[in-house]
């Protein structure tokens, strides 16, 4: 397994901060809040964009891929000896350009399809886990 930069708090808040960057120089004018999902074991993703904009309304809008790069950046450099990284990315940006990121490190992400068996296994080699911190759906799925 190659060596991976393991990112500290700082780092990561730069990360998040660039994106932040990207995403107010690329979102429209009159928008008010913005939501990105990032879902992810080995290389299944499930990505979503939630834009709000002026009035309550919702606006179909695609963010650059570069942030979602971005993301796989910070879950890569949050990765903890034995117990992985993270699964899901819930990250939240309202005006003027104050963001909060939450993450999930246990729950099955919410994918519209289920990831193959393959892509565990691919999780696994690239995020080890020591067995009490692999989840009884993570354990499910590889068997499947």
């Amino acid at each position: 397994m190659a060596k991976r930069q393991k990112l500290n708090p700082l780092q990561q808040k730069e990360i998040l901060d660039e994106v932040t960057g990207m995403v107010l120089d690329a979102l429209p004018q009159d928008w008010d809040y913005l939501e990105l999902q990032h879902h992810q074991v080995g290389n299944h993703m499930s990505l979503a964009v939630g834009l709000r904009v002026a009035g309550g309304c919702g606006r179909r809008w695609d963010t650059a891929n570069e942030v979602w790069y971005r993301f796989q950046d910070l879950r890569s450099g949050m990765y903890c000896e034995g117990q992985g990284t993270w699964f899901s990315l819930l990250y939240r940006l309202e005006r003027p350009g104050r963001y909060s990121v939450s993450y999930e490190w246990e729950q099955e992400p919410a994918f519209s399809a289920v990831p193959p068996p393959g892509e565990i296994a691919l999780e696994l080699r690239r995020f080890p886990r020591d067995p009490e911190y692999v989840p009884d759906w993570f354990r499910v799925r590889s068997r499947a």
